[in-house]
């Protein structure tokens, strides 16, 4: 019985859903016992129990046995008893404790047969670390062999070799932005081209995209003492330059990096800077705001402007000066912001406005009449 209210004179023991029979299961859990189709078929049941996703259906109340059967069904978000909410709550408690497990116990590092490796190396204030994983050369033939000669091959093993800057970086006349780069090279024989690709996270070379490369050099290999673990070093340090080498086997591929230290420190400097206006603005508008403690907030925004003698700061100071009733030094503050704004393209209209009402307040010269 389906969609018809054929037997709505007798208890209701039996339902088709999608072709599978259900037993109707009256159990303790909705307090329910033998009911007729008239009875299940009243509002406060079809809100508050099971009900078929179907529109057509006309059966609203159906607990199957069978757990398969229960597809289909769905259940109104207000109905908390049951084995079902036992068996949510169960879960939700499995779930908790597993994210607790693993919060203590992190998961555990896999062992690879190509260790991971990680250097850094600060270049004047510019942050330079390499991040790869160390092939061993274990008797093998690696150039031409291992590694084939004219293929991309991700200078490592596992994930791509990858380099990060925190500051702009010059390679081989160059500019790259701070930033990742997954580094590639292409051996041959004679000589290798360096590659420095945007696509940080990549597995190996097999989602190697040459259209994302940045910066593609050529470089001539070293000769140098057997290596058994491939590494990448840092050497010939200064304060705005470095060379990286590639060292693998009996080959080493090296290139410098250079920094403009002078311009990093500047840039530094002035985000200190205007951190420390920020804070002291912050702090002077507080005594704006609270119309309190102007001695410090006074001296706060002097220190703002003096760091940074921006049109927002000097508009405060005129105005935190007319607060106090200051209107000379107000009005002369204010002169001072109108300028600095108007440099800055400022829509400064409002404030002039404001600047020529204390105008208006101030006492008449001597020898002249208000």
């Amino acid at each position: 019985m389906s969609d018809t209210k054929e037997g709505t004179d007798r208890n209701i023991n039996e339902v088709t859903h999608k072709n599978k029979a259900c037993k109707v299961h009256y159990s303790e859990m909705w307090g329910l016992r033998e009911q007729k189709y008239d009875q299940l078929e009243k509002n406060e049941v079809k809100t508050t129990k099971w009900k078929p996703l179907s529109p057509k259906s006309e059966f609203y109340l159906f607990v199957p046995r069978d757990e398969e059967l229960l597809e289909g069904y769905e259940r109104h978000p207000s109905s908390t008893s049951g084995g079902s909410m036992k068996k949510f709550f169960t879960i939700t408690l499995l779930l908790c404790v597993a994210a607790l497990l693993y919060a203590q116990h992190p998961p555990q590092r896999m062992l690879r047969v190509s260790q991971f490796a990680s250097v850094t190396q600060t270049v004047g204030v510019n942050e330079v670390t390499i991040t790869y994983h160390r092939p061993g050369v274990k008797g093998r033939e690696i150039w031409g062999k291992l590694v084939p000669f004219g293929e991309v091959w991700r200078s490592g093993a596992n994930n791509a070799t990858v380099f990060s800057f925190s500051d702009d970086v010059t390679i081989n006349g160059t500019v790259l932005k701070a930033g990742k780069y997954s580094f590639f090279t292409l051996p041959t024989e004679k000589e290798w081209t360096v590659i420095f690709n945007s696509a940080a996270d990549q597995w190996g070379a097999y989602s190697y995209d040459s259209t994302k490369n940045v910066l593609m050099f050529s470089v001539t290999p070293e000769q140098i003492p057997h290596e058994e673990w491939l590494s990448y070093s840092f050497s010939d340090l200064s304060a705005t330059s470095a060379k990286v080498s590639l060292r693998w086997e009996k080959l080493a591929i090296p290139f410098t990096i250079t920094t403009n230290t002078e311009e990093n420190i500047r840039k530094a400097e002035s985000n200190y800077s205007n951190l420390a206006a920020q804070q002291a603005a912050l702090l002077a508008r507080y005594s704006f705001d609270n119309k309190s403690d102007y001695e410090r907030g006074m001296k706060a925004i002097d220190r703002a402007i003096a760091l940074n003698p921006s049109y927002g700061n000097h508009n405060l100071k005129a105005q935190m000066l007319a607060q106090q009733e200051k209107y000379a030094d107000a009005v002369k503050a204010g002169e001072m912001a109108i300028e600095v704004g108007k440099k800055a393209n400022a829509n400064t209209g409002a404030f002039e406005k404001m600047v020529s009402e204390w105008k208006e307040k101030l006492p008449p010269a001597k020898g002249k009449k208000k």
